[in-house]
């Protein structure tokens, strides 16, 4: 779970173990020829991060193509050192939490990566990381499912529709 690619968040916010993004990289591309399914847990919308260091977080997660990227946006869990910073930086009120909206939905507004364009990475990711390496409907399913995740209110009539239409049925029948 290094949560991001950006050297900078990882030792500056994160305090994560210091190996540089070669290092990921390398470590990836040696490893998956030995059939090491190598998986990235990423955040998007940390405390202090920026678009810069999202599209560091891109780049690095493109060039080692790890086999599957489980996709978070930050959710400031009170009681945690970085629920606390986003606290006392101003960027959340605790009362506005929902933790029905956990990790699909952005709650902080950051200086440098507005909530608009924490939530539009955040459904895009998958289509930047793996263009031309994943079929296209591959791509097409992750970024309908981080578009649902991120918009719980369309994901909701999405699965009203879904349950009540002769399609969701048909698509139950055929499917399971």
């Amino acid at each position: 779970g290094l949560e991001s690619r950006s050297e900078r968040l990882r030792k500056e916010v994160l305090r994560r173990p210091k190996y540089s993004n070669d290092e990921i990289i390398r470590f990836c591309k040696l490893a998956q020829p030995y059939g090491v399914g190598i998986q990235f847990f990423v955040l998007v919308g940390v405390p202090g991060e920026t678009r810069k260091d999202f599209k560091d977080t891109i780049r690095v997660a493109r060039a080692a193509q790890p086999k599957a990227i489980y996709l978070s946006i930050f959710y400031p869990y009170l009681g945690t050192d970085l629920a606390q910073v986003a606290i006392d930086q101003g960027l959340i009120n605790p009362e506005d939490l929902d933790p029905r909206a956990e990790r699909g939905v952005a709650y902080l507004d950051l200086p440098e990566f507005s909530r608009k364009e924490v939530h539009r990475e955040y459904v895009l990711f998958y289509a930047k990381v793996y263009a031309g390496k994943w079929p296209p409907a591959k791509i097409a399913a992750h970024t309908f499912m981080s578009f649902m995740n991120a918009y719980p209110k369309v994901r909701t009539v999405y699965k009203r529709l879904m349950l009540s239409s002769e399609l969701g049925g048909w698509l139950r029948r055929r499917y399971g």
